[in-house]
């Protein structure tokens, strides 16, 4: 596609155009190249963006979850060793501390 005598040639448009992309052509002065439409090219990065944006957010959620399971088991453990050390305390109260 290029410009000859002020005609634009449109010969090998197909052959350098993405599939679905289209192109409008507007008046070009001598000396000057007509810009393709990318607004489909656009609209395409768009939407991959969106999609990658919405994995990353599922991503982080999983993480998320993932992280709060081990802190839930983390204090679980925790509190579980504390209940014990408070038995043994009572348990040694009433044999040392009574004696």
């Amino acid at each position: 596609m290029g410009l000859t005598g002020g005609k634009l040639e449109l010969s090998s448009l197909d052959s350098e155009l993405p599939a679905g992309v289209s192109v409008r052509i507007s008046r070009v002065q001598p000396g000057e190249e007509a810009m393709r439409d990318i607004r489909n090219d656009l609209l395409e990065r768009a939407n991959l963006t969106q999609d990658r944006i919405k994995a990353a957010d599922v991503h982080f959620e999983r993480m998320v979850e993932r992280l709060r399971n081990e802190h839930d088991a983390s204090v679980a453990d925790l509190k579980a060793g504390l209940a014990m050390i408070a038995k043994l305390m009572e348990f040694e109260e009433r044999h040392i501390g009574g004696a």
